[in-house]
C-alpha cells in the first residue's frame, strides 16, 4: 500500500515520464566551449541556507555501493576529476573510477558523433583544463558527494535530445530478457537489479535504498537479492521518484522546471522523518502540516485562521481524500520505516483544529511542535530527544492520538528541573489531561478546580508574587527554594513555606506604602488555603501535572497584570 500510493503520487503529478532520467540534486555545472575549452564552474546550489543543490532530470544513477560503477554524463568530482576532496580514496582507485567516466564519454561520443560529447571528451583528455576547473570547485569548497554536470553552449549535455535518445536505447539494451510477476502491478515485466536510492537525515551520504535485499538474514525461500520481492521499472521508478519528491525541498515542477513544487516532509529528530502525501490535491493541508513543527510568529495567525475559516471557499481538509504518512530513519545500509500511518483529510483537518485549540494556551497563540519539543529537553535541543516522544507529539497533534504518560513525566520532570512552568509545557499538560480524561477543557483559570495539587500551585505562585512585591531584587525566590519539594512532597515543607509567606505578608502590612497590597494577599493566601488542607505526604505524577498547571496559571494572570499596569500607566504619562 505504501509503495503503491507513492508510485500513484508520482504518475498523478506527471514525475515519471521518462524511466530512465530522474531528478537529482546536482550541485555544479562545468562550462565548456564547444572546443572543449574549460570556461567556468557554474554553482547550481541555493545561494542561502543549506545550499541545496539544484534538482535536475538526469541520466538515472546506477546506485552502486562500493564498486567502481561510473554514471553518465552527470557524477561525483572522483569519477568527473579523478580526485576525492575528503582524502578517503587511494589514488588508484581514484585513476580506475576517471577512466571508467572517462570511457563512457568517449563510447557515447563514437556512437552518436554529437559534437557536445567531443567537447566533453577534449576536457576529459585536458589535465590542465581538469586542474583549472578543480581549482574552482576547491575555492567552492564542494564535497565529496556534490554532483557535476556540463554544459556547452548554453545548455546541459545531458539534456539534449540526441544523448537521451542514447542513454534510453543504451539502458533497453542493458535489461534482462528474463520476466517475473511484479508485487506492485502484478504484470509479468522484467525486473530491476538496483532500486533507487533517497537521501534521508541519518543515512549515508549517497543515499539508501526503501527496498534492499542485501544481507541473507532478509532473503527467503532460497531467493537471492531482490528476486524476493521482484518490482518491474516503472513500478520501482514510481515509488522511488515519488519518495524523492516528497523529501525533496526543491524538486522541480514538470510544468515549469523553475518552479520547485512544495515540501512535503518534516525534519522532527536528527535521523527521523515524517514524509507525507494525499492521494488527491489538498495543497492547503499539506501546507499547514508542513507549518506545524515551525512556522514565524507573524504565521501565526494565518496558520489559526487555515483550520478555522474556509480557505479559498473550503477548509483544507473538506477535500475528500485520504492522507498517508511514513516515518523513515535513515541508516548507512537502508531506510529503516518506523511507522505508518493513513487518515481522511477531513479527520485530519479536525484533528489539527482540536490540537492548536488545545495548546493555545492562556496566551491564545498555536504553538510550533519544535518550541513543544524544546521545552521538553536539556538545552532546549528538541530534535536530540528519544524518538517516542517525537513521534508520539507529531501524531497527537495530526492523527489525535493521546499523549503518551512520558510526556506527562518529561514536562513534570523539566518543571522541576528549571523550577518554572513554561507556556510550552503548560500547553503540553493541557493537551494531555484534556485527551486522557476526554473532558473539552481541563484546569481553567476562570473554573479552578478543588483539586490539592492545582491549589498548592497556585498558592506557591501567589507567595512567589507577594515576596517579590517586598523584595523585587532577590536573586533567588521563594519558588525556587520550594518548587521541587512542594510538587512531589508537600508536607515535608509546607510548614517552612507557610512560615515565610506570613513573615512576607506581615512585613508588606506594617509598610504604609504597601499595607493595601499585604492586606491584598494575605485574602489570597486565605482564599488557596481552603481547598489545600489536609496537606498530602507526596504527590503522583498525575498530581505535579495539576501542580503545574495552577502554578502556570496563577503566574501568567500575574505577568498579564504587571503588563496592562504598565501600559495604564504610560497612557497616563503620555495624557499628562
Amino acid at each position: 500500500m505504501i509503495l503503491e500510493s507513492l508510485r500513484d503520487l508520482a504518475v498523478r503529478e506527471q514525475l515519471v515520464q521518462e524511466p530512465t532520467y530522474e531528478n537529482v540534486g546536482v550541485s555544479f555545472a562545468i562550462v565548456l566551449s564547444s572546443e572543449g575549452n574549460f570556461l567556468a564552474l557554474l554553482d547550481l546550489r541555493q545561494p542561502e541556507g543549506r545550499r541545496l543543490p539544484k534538482q535536475l532530470s538526469i541520466p538515472r544513477r546506477a546506485g552502486r555501493t562500493v564498486n567502481d560503477q561510473e554514471d553518465f554524463l552527470v557524477d561525483k568530482s572522483e569519477y568527473v576529476f579523478g580526485v576525492e576532496p575528503d582524502g578517503k580514496r587511494k589514488p588508484e582507485k581514484l585513476k580506475i573510477r576517471f577512466e571508467l567516466f572517462r570511457d563512457s564519454i568517449h563510447r557515447a561520443r563514437a556512437a552518436t558523433g554529437h559534437p557536445s560529447l567531443n567537447a566533453v571528451g577534449s576536457f576529459l583528455d585536458s589535465p590542465a583544463a581538469r586542474e583549472e576547473c578543480l581549482r574552482r570547485a576547491v575555492e567552492e569548497k564542494y564535497k565529496s558527494n556534490d554532483l557535476f554536470c556540463f554544459e556547452v553552449d548554453g545548455e546541459f549535455v545531458h539534456d539534449l535530445p540526441e544523448l537521451r535518445s542514447y542513454w534510453s536505447s543504451n539502458q533497453a539494451q542493458a535489461q534482462t530478457s528474463t520476466t517475473t510477476q511484479c508485487v506492485l502491478c502484478g504484470n509479468d515485466r522484467a525486473p530491476v537489479e538496483k532500486h533507487a536510492t533517497v537521501k534521508l537525515i541519518g543515512g549515508s551520504t549517497s543515499g539508501v535504498p526503501l527496498v534492499s535485499f542485501n544481507k541473507g538474514a532478509f532473503e527467503s525461500y532460497g531467493w537471492s537479492g531482490n528476486d524476493n520481492a521482484p518490482f518491474c521499472q516503472s513500478c520501482a521508478d514510481g515509488y522511488s521518484t515519488g519518495l524523492r519528491r516528497c523529501l525533496a525541498s526543491n524538486y522541480p515542477d514538470p510544468s515549469d522546471p523553475e518552479i520547485a513544487l512544495p515540501r512535503q516532509n518534516t525534519v522532527l529528530s536528527e535521523n527521523l522523518t515524517a514524509v507525507y502525501w494525499t492521494d488527491t490535491p489538498a495543497v492547503a493541508l499539506l501546507e499547514a502540516v508542513g507549518k506545524l513543527n515551525f512556522f514565524a510568529q507573524e504565521d501565526a495567525a494565518a496558520l489559526t485562521a487555515a483550520f478555522s475559516s474556509p480557505w479559498s471557499g473550503q477548509t483544507p481538509g473538506s477535500v475528500e481524500g485520504r492522507f498517508y504518512c511514513l516515518f523513515l530513519q535513515g541508516g548507512q545500509g537502508r531506510a529503516a520505516l518506523r511507522g505508518w500511518e493513513t487518515e481522511s483529510t477531513a479527520k485530519l483537518h479536525r484533528n489539527i483544529t482540536s490540537w492548536f485549540a488545545q495548546t493555545s494556551g492562556l496566551e491564545q497563540r498555536p504553538k510550533p511542535l519544535l518550541f513543544l519539543l524544546n521545552s521538553l529537553a536539556v538545552k532546549r535541543e528538541g530534535r536530540k530527544l528519544p524518538e517516542r516522544f517525537i513521534r508520539s507529539i507529531f501524531l497527537a497533534a495530526v492523527f489525535g492520538r493521546e499523549l503518551p504518560l512520558t510526556i506527562l513525566s518529561a514536562a513534570v520532570e523539566r518543571n522541576k528541573a528549571e523550577r518554572q512552568v513554561t507556556p510550552e509545557r503548560a500547553a503540553l499538560l493541557q493537551a494531555y489531561f484534556i485527551r486522557s480524561t476526554g473532558r473539552d477543557c481541563y484546569m481553567t483559570p476562570e473554573q479552578p478546580p478543588k483539586s490539592v495539587a492545582y491549589q498548592l500551585g497556585r498558592l506557591l505562585a501567589i507567595l512567589q508574587e507577594q515576596q517579590r512585591r517586598k523584595d523585587p531584587k532577590l536573586n533567588k525566590n521563594i519558588t525556587d527554594r520550594f518548587y521541587t519539594a512542594l510538587s512531589t512532597r508537600p508536607a515535608s515543607v509546607f510548614p517552612a513555606l507557610m512560615s515565610l509567606g506570613r513573615t512576607h505578608t506581615s512585613n508588606l502590612k506594617h509598610m504604609p506604602s504597601t499595607k493595601k497590597e499585604g492586606m491584598f494577599f494575605e485574602a489570597e493566601i486565605a482564599a488557596a488555603l481552603k481547598d489545600i488542607y489536609p496537606v498530602p505526604a507526596t504527590f503522583s505524577l498525575h498530581e505535579q501535572g495539576e501542580f503545574a498547571l495552577g502554578f502556570y496559571h496563577r503566574r501568567h494572570q500575574d505577568i498579564e497584570g504587571a503588563k496592562a499596569y504598565k501600559i495604564e500607566q504610560e497612557q497616563q504619562k503620555e495624557e499628562e
